[in-house]
């Protein structure tokens, strides 16, 4: 009678351990499928980060180039063509660009405003002479300052560019 009572135990122990194997194989898919998930989502984000990096840092290099842009017209159009021109300068979009993305760049943007203020001043001077007194402004009239401010101008201009490159591409690699 002893010997029937343990059959039972004996045979469910037995199922139990046959199944083992099942189980483990179960529990290693299901933790295979969940840190190949997560790996997968690692990946996406990293990527997704350095796609936006790349974005960000093209948007603002252009921003840089149609500043330069601005300045000629703003150039041509004060002086040359005597017309107002008041769209504002595309230095404010590539500084809001900076600071959203790029905080560590801050003094390449600051270097160039600083550079910018005075050539727009110079400008908005030579108008002004301009507006009062046309025939003498042409008599008078000297643009090798501004030539000089320019000259320091496109130096932050191309450091910053520089700049914005070596740092797209530390985080890009890095």
């Amino acid at each position: 009678m002893l010997a029937i009572m343990c059959t039972p135990t004996i045979s469910l122990a037995s199922e139990v351990i046959k199944l083992l194997p099942v189980l483990a194989g179960g529990l290693l898919t299901i933790l295979g499928g969940a840190g190949s998930q997560y790996l997968i989502y690692r990946l996406n984000k990293s990527r997704d980060r350095k796609l936006l990096l790349r974005e960000k840092a093209e948007a603002l290099v252009k921003a840089l180039y149609a500043n330069n842009h601005w300045l000629d017209t703003k150039r041509n159009s004060l002086l040359f063509c005597e017309t107002d021109h008041e769209e504002s300068p595309p230095l404010d979009e590539a500084r809001m660009i900076q600071r959203l993305y790029f905080p560590e760049l801050s003094s390449f943007i600051k270097a160039m405003i600083e550079t910018q203020l005075p050539m727009v001043t110079f400008l908005y001077e030579q108008r002004i002479a301009q507006l009062r007194d046309k025939e003498a402004w042409l008599r008078t009239n000297d643009l090798a300052p501004f030539k000089d401010m320019y000259g320091q101008y496109l130096d932050a201009f191309h450091s910053c560019v520089e700049q914005i490159a070596i740092h797209v591409q530390n985080q890009v690699n890095g």
